[in-house]
């Protein structure tokens, strides 16, 4: 559940929560709990007083594969990932039950008061006007497969989690003499002036000899040798080539549209009004002003409350209705006697039905035929990829075993790791490259792969030959050594003249010795930080002055130091002119309160890992793996 709202509630308890208890999962990963044999299979987590149903994980995996699904655009995760859920979701269940048993244990405890205005405060949950709206409470309760008394439970426990927790990290204080000492480091700038001599415009004074080509080709024999190549073959089974949509005959859609025509089958829909109130009373005192005739709006205006919240149109057995009750079914212009939830009492009035509707098969005969082919295709790739090892097991080549099973053959004569051929034209994999790429090249030669799952289908790839990484002939890269050389002979050259010229100049002035020697340009560099930042709005940095090399070397010299370094495309020669120490003012002034929070927060995750640490020893609850194994077991 708390996942579900992180990109929604960033400003609200609930990120808060999750927050804390992602940071705690750092600290203590894993299951390893004792396992009793003899636990109820109907129980994932049990500690002396607390129970945790295996429903419930069930339920937090199926929400998770959901924003999975949505977020990668496949229509299940590979096992592994499932299997990864699983373990984070079990992970993050174990924290939460040891924590609400400290909790207790401590007197710690959120109020069904406190719960309930923390979940009408949340903007989630409110309509245009900006109030809360249980309609919009109803709906993202039934997209996450929750009632409303779990949901209310689940927040409530994490409420009384984020108290004692935030209790725990309440104390943590980031030492003034720590944030002065990183202020001062990271905020202290330095202003130099600096010649820079661009090799751009520098020429080599000799033109590069056989040996220079030689010499530069085997200093850097990587940048000329070709990647390894494989050839590679593979067999692709997909569902729509298994199994093509047309193959479904009239008589099969027609079919199944008649025995499941409650699929088809809209029912019967009530538009609901509500007004809610926080005690029975108000309930039942503003009902006594209804007049004969009266409606909800009527009774808000007399009762002087807020008007009524429209529900819409909403199927019978809606979650959102479901708390109602039988109260639903009541004649239009009727008004509920007082109902109760978690989050008041209420009165309902139903302004209208719609009768139940049958959709027509032939608005839904091509749904019904994808739908049929895509199951049809499920079960015939389980059994055909069975079939293709048995083929490839009894002796046959790739390319016939394709042929017997009505897969795919692919065969490409050669490809790289980013699945170039040696001409640099991109190859066709026809499934995720990515995942074909990997499997080529994580085979052995000319043995067969295992069948490999993949989105829509299975393959296997074999590796038929091996074309191992190849220094390519120098004669055939010349040109490009040839660059190559050049390039390093003007940097060279810029770094000679950037040393003379630091020699030569002294002391003296560094603009006039630009305007003196047109190889050179001068610049001020700075105020600028050991991380190549400007503190000064107004201050842009010149790029082509900076790098890595020069900042260290700047800020290990004293004032009045000369230091040279290369940059992109040259050299520069810099003489320090000053040190300026940090100072909270300007753009800086917030920059010591920003590292004493970071410092504050860095503090408190040691202290919740350290808390949570102790409250599982303290409290240690069972896992029943059994649970997690069968789960992974229907799912796989």
């Amino acid at each position: 559940m708390i996942q579900f709202f992180i990109d929604r509630i960033k400003n609200s308890i609930f990120f808060k929560i999750f927050m804390v208890l992602m940071v705690l999962s750092f600290g203590i990963w894993g299951i390893g709990d004792v396992i009793t044999p003899t636990l109820d299979p109907t129980i994932l987590i049990k500690t002396d007083n607390v129970e945790v149903r295996a429903e419930e994980l069930q339920r937090r995996l199926d929400v998770e594969t959901r924003r999975l699904r949505e977020s990668l655009g496949q229509s299940l995760p590979a096992p592994s990932i499932r299997s990864v859920l699983v373990n984070n979701i079990v992970g993050q269940m174990k924290q939460e039950v040891s924590l609400n048993v400290a909790a207790a244990e401590f007197g710690v405890t959120a109020s069904l008061n406190l719960v309930r205005a923390q979940i009408e405060r949340e903007g989630l949950f409110a309509d245009e006007s900006g109030k809360f709206s249980q309609l919009a409470f109803m709906r993202v309760l039934a997209d996450n497969q929750l009632t409303e008394q779990g949901f209310i439970a689940d927040v409530q426990s994490d409420m009384t989690q984020q108290l004692l927790t935030r209790s725990v990290a309440a104390g943590a204080k980031a030492p003034q003499a720590m944030v002065n000492q990183l202020f001062t480091f990271r905020d202290e700038t330095r202003i130099a002036d600096t010649l820079l001599v661009p090799s751009d415009g520098l020429v080599p004074p000799n033109p590069a000899t056989d040996d220079d080509i030689k010499k530069t080709y085997e200093d850097n024999i990587s940048s000329f040798t070709a990647p390894e190549y494989r050839n590679v073959e593979a067999v692709v089974l997909l569902g729509p080539d298994l199994v093509p949509a047309d193959s479904i005959s009239e008589d099969a859609i027609r079919a199944f549209y008649d025995e499941g025509s409650n699929r088809y089958r809209i029912k019967e829909q009530r538009r609901i009004s509500q007004l809610l109130f926080e005690t029975k009373e108000a309930a039942a005192a503003a009902r006594a002003l209804m007049a004969p005739g009266d409606g909800l709006m009527a009774i808000a205006g007399k009762a002087k409350v807020d008007p009524p919240v429209d529900l819409g149109e909403r199927p019978v057995d809606d979650a959102v209705l479901a708390g109602f009750g039988e109260a639903i079914n009541m004649p239009t212009g009727q008004i509920s006697e007082p109902i109760e939830s978690a989050l008041g009492w209420h009165l309902i009035e139903v302004l209208g039905v719609v009768p139940e509707a049958v959709t027509p098969y032939e608005q839904v005969r091509d749904e019904i035929r994808g739908s049929l082919a895509q199951d049809k295709a499920f079960d015939a790739l389980a059994d055909t990829s069975v079939r293709l090892e048995d083929e490839i097991g009894s002796g046959n080549s790739l390319e016939d075993a394709a042929k017997a099973v009505g897969g795919r053959f692919v065969s490409i004569p050669a490809t790289d790791r980013s699945g170039l051929d040696p001409s640099g034209v991109t190859i066709e994999t026809i499934i995720e490259r990515e995942k074909f790429l990997s499997a080529a090249f994580g085979a052995a030669q000319n043995i067969e792969s295992p069948v490999l799952e993949v989105e829509g289908g299975y393959f296997i790839v074999k590796v038929t030959g091996i074309t191992p990484p190849t220094p390519k002939p120098i004669e055939t890269v010349r040109p490009e050594i040839a660059k190559l050389w050049e390039r390093q002979t003007k940097l060279a050259e810029a770094g000679k003249i950037a040393e003379k010229a630091a020699a030569d100049i002294g002391s003296g002035s560094y603009s006039a010795a630009a305007e003196a020697d047109k190889r050179m340009s001068y610049g001020q560099l700075g105020p600028i930080t050991r991380f190549g930042e400007s503190r000064n709005l107004s201050y842009i940095i010149d790029s082509k002055r900076v790098s890595p090399d020069l900042l260290e070397r700047l800020f290990m010299a004293n004032v009045g130091d000369v230091v040279t370094a290369p940059v992109l495309n040259g050299h520069v020669i810099a003489r320090l002119k000053e040190i300026v120490p940090a100072r909270a003012e300007g753009e800086s002034a917030a920059a010591p309160m920003q590292i004493s929070g970071s410092v504050r927060m860095a503090m408190q995750q040691d202290l919740l890992a350290q808390f949570t640490r102790a409250a599982e020893d303290r409290y240690p609850v069972t896992v029943n793996q059994q649970v997690i194994d069968d789960l992974l077991a229907v799912r796989n």
